[in-house]
């Protein structure tokens, strides 16, 4: 899939990536799609060093910043553990991709106070939530599922799952038309008609769902 198309994303588009599940997947998918014009890569929390495959140039975040054409370039700083911080909102004068998000690798997540980390010059943010949470005990696929005060050993259904959708688009604190929400992991879904009626129901103008990894 094209996901500039599908999410209804423009591609000078500044784009923060937040929730669980598939956000860095996504971030160097759209950075892909972007290589031939040149794609800029951030974060403002903090992610993982990115793999040759996924990026062909890093820069500290004191370089001078740029885009240049077929290059995907991701503005870092890199620790000795391999995580890496990113540019601060007053260094974001051009469009970037980036993701403002932390789930401990988990498919599902709520947000604390201070979650997600948005610059002011964002145009889209994507949620982004991993349907292999289904069916699983909330403590090990909810981050911060005490947020909600949540039994830990109830099993993830469709109704945590709205949950999360609905503390997601709350804690962007951005418009309905400037979120995308996008259910990944599809294809672990036995019952796909379940998330197919779910999106038809939802009240809300952009929600998607499909599989990352296998589609795009």
């Amino acid at each position: 899939m094209n996901l500039h198309d599908k999410l209804k994303i423009k591609k000078n588009d500044t784009v923060a990536i937040i929730g669980s599940g598939g956000k860095t997947t996504m971030l160097w998918a759209l950075a892909k799609e972007r290589k031939e014009q040149g794609a800029f890569v951030t974060t403002s929390t903090h992610i993982m060093k990115p793999d040759k495959s996924d990026c062909d140039i890093i820069i500290s975040t004191d370089s001078e910043k740029y885009i240049k054409k077929n290059k995907i370039i991701a503005s870092l700083d890199i620790n000795k553990d391999n995580k890496c911080t990113g540019l601060k909102e007053s260094c974001c004068d051009i469009p970037i991709l980036y993701e403002a998000d932390g789930s401990k690798r988990l498919p599902a997540k709520l947000h604390n106070s201070n979650e997600p980390v948005i610059y002011k010059n964002t145009d889209i943010v994507v949620l982004v939530i991993g349907l292999s949470c289904l069916g699983k005990p909330i403590k090990d696929v909810c981050h911060r599922y005490e947020l909600l005060n949540l039994n830990p050993n109830e099993i993830f259904n469709i109704k945590h799952l709205i949950m999360c959708i609905d503390d997601g688009i709350k804690s962007s604190k951005m418009p309905k038309n400037k979120i995308r929400i996008f259910l990944n992991q599809l294809d672990v879904v036995s019952n796909k008609e379940v998330i197919h009626n779910l999106c038809k129901t939802f009240n809300y103008p952009y929600i998607f769902y499909g599989s990352l990894k296998s589609d795009g």
